[in-house]
């Protein structure tokens, strides 16, 4: 639903006006786009404005767009990572989940998991995919190195956004 009124919202001549008044905030608006390209709820919004908005410089906009991305990722991973510990741990317990567990830890060499694991989160943070889904698998895992989620982040966010805004100019 929310894509499709981001469609038609930014299909409206009245919106030209209003990117322009927000283009004058300079890389500001920018910033906050970028924190909306992180939740579902409100990343056809943040494309819609990648798209249309016609930045300057999409390589400084895009940096600066990762960034608040990235921020608004690791908040959502500590939330997820807090917030849902019993539920993780509730789940890690049932039969049928360890009984997966079982089969991948002897299939897939531990090694190859977590490179596969952390592509398959990169392909999804370049995406306008929402980001709740692979900062959840993120927030379940024992172990994680917060410096790699953090480049990870940044460099998947970035990468997308500027892909955006580049098809957008």
């Amino acid at each position: 639903m929310v894509i499709l009124f981001s469609y038609w919202l930014f299909q409206q001549p009245q919106i030209e006006s209003t990117l322009l008044n927000l283009k004058s905030l300079g890389y500001i608006s920018t910033f906050i786009a970028g924190v909306f390209f992180s939740f579902g709820f409100t990343t056809p919004l943040a494309v819609g404005f990648f798209l249309k908005a016609h930045l300057p410089n999409i390589i400084i906009s895009s940096l600066i767009a990762g960034l608040g991305c990235t921020l608004a990722t690791l908040t959502l991973f500590n939330y997820f990572k807090y917030s849902f510990k019993d539920e993780i741990e509730d789940l890690e317990k049932t039969k049928d989940f360890r009984e997966v567990i079982k089969v991948i830890d002897k299939e897939i060499p531990h090694r190859i998991r977590v490179y596969l694991l952390y592509a398959f989160i990169g392909l999804i943070l370049t995406s306008p995919i929402p980001n709740e889904f692979s900062t959840f698998m993120l927030a379940g895992l024992k172990r994680i190195n917060h410096k790699i989620l953090t480049i990870l982040t940044f460099v998947a966010s970035t990468i997308g956004i500027y892909i955006i805004m580049y098809l957008g100019s």
